[in-house]
């Protein structure tokens, strides 16, 4: 799990505001802005169409990450995103041998730092319609494209894409996409 350092070079790189010491301070500024103290990880336990996300998130451990004090942005994918994996690769991740490989694709959709709608779109017209964000897993970055009010993870016609509206939490957001995010992302 990263600190606050890659929350910073995941958040410069959109041209926003790092996040360093005052992180907690920001986060509770969030939360009394969104009006909630539910933790990331009860919001997306109470999210119905996030449910393979939220067991997968609790079976890899995460979960208690989530419920912590640090602030996380979290792609979630939507329940019909994991239905759409080939059979084979479903099984893997519901293996509990498998945990090392769970938590590997589960950290490729999460970077800490709390990065709301406004600051998300903000940061991508700032950069041209495309800006990487650094992940948990192991710092390997992802690359978000807005085109015409579309956020996608990656490019092509595979492509994760953001749908719906975000879920705030006290430490952090969920945006739900509708595909899960390939390795490399």
């Amino acid at each position: 799990m990263r600190g606050a350092g890659y929350a910073a070079a995941a958040l410069l790189s959109l041209g926003l505001a790092a996040c360093d010491g005052k992180e907690n301070a920001a986060t509770e500024n969030q939360a009394a802005a969104t009006g909630t103290q539910e933790t990331l990880a009860a919001a997306i336990g109470g999210a119905g169409d996030l449910s393979t996300t939220a067991k997968l998130l609790k079976d890899a451990g995460l979960d208690h990450t989530l419920e912590g004090v640090g602030s996380y942005t979290l792609f979630a994918p939507i329940d019909t995103a994991f239905a759409s994996l080939p059979e084979g690769q479903r099984k893997t991740l519901e293996n509990t041998d498998a945990r090392p490989q769970l938590i590997a694709l589960l950290s490729q959709h999460i970077t800490t730092g709390y990065l709301s709608k406004p600051d998300l779109e903000k940061g991508l017209a700032q950069e041209g319609g495309s800006a990487k964000l650094t992940t948990m897993a192991s710092g390997k970055p992802i690359t978000l494209y807005s085109d015409n009010g579309t956020i996608t993870i990656g490019s092509g016609t595979a492509a994760p894409h953001v749908v719906g509206e975000p879920i705030t939490a006290r430490n952090g957001v969920i945006y739900r996409i509708d595909r899960v995010i390939p390795d490399g992302g």
